[in-house]
């Protein structure tokens, strides 16, 4: 299993938010508690301070699911992956499979992500289905611009999780060699 995780600078952002959020919960809550009895039951307060929880806990569940769910398997000759935010999962064989390179797409413009359809992007992070600069739409999973490219008949993936150098081995080992 090869983890695709935000780098630091897009996980400090999440870290951010979670910490503004979670100051502002304190102080509603501390409003909150001060207000009389008569008026601590108002509903404008209830909403404001349920809101904040409600952000509070899809915060923390996006930087979880961001942080531990993203992940690539090599698994009895199939790669497997979650596209998260596109409530996506992908299992392609190798029969499957109609092209295999290696790509970066910082090198060569033609391959790189130019607009998010649906998912995710931090820093050099990206998770989802994007259109490409030559016009391909493309589904990613990838920390950084070196990615894996996997076609098949219907669509286009990118893969480049953190330890990028070991998982393209394990796919050359167990998957495809690649050209």
């Amino acid at each position: 299993m090869y983890r695709v995780s935000v780098e630091s600078i897009g996980g400090m952002v999440f870290l951010g938010v979670l910490f503004g959020v979670g100051i502002l919960m304190v102080l509603a809550a501390i409003k909150f508690a001060r207000q009389e009895k008569s008026d601590r039951k108002s509903k404008k307060a209830v909403l404001e301070l349920g809101i904040m929880v409600a952000v509070a806990l899809l915060t923390v569940g996006l930087y979880v699911a961001m942080r531990f769910l993203n992940v690539v398997e090599i698994e009895d000759g199939s790669l497997k992956a979650v596209f998260l935010t596109g409530f996506k999962s992908v299992e392609i064989a190798q029969v499957d499979m109609t092209d295999v390179y290696i790509i970066d797409w910082k090198a060569d413009r033609q391959y790189a992500p130019a607009r998010r359809i649906m998912g995710t992007s931090i820093g050099s992070f990206r998770e989802g289905r994007f259109t490409l600069s030559n016009g391909d739409r493309a589904y990613l999973l990838a920390n950084g611009s070196r990615v894996l490219v996997v076609k098949t008949r219907d669509d286009i993936y990118f893969f480049g999780p953190d330890e990028f150098e070991e998982f393209v081995s394990d796919f050359e080992t167990n998957i495809k060699k690649i050209d």
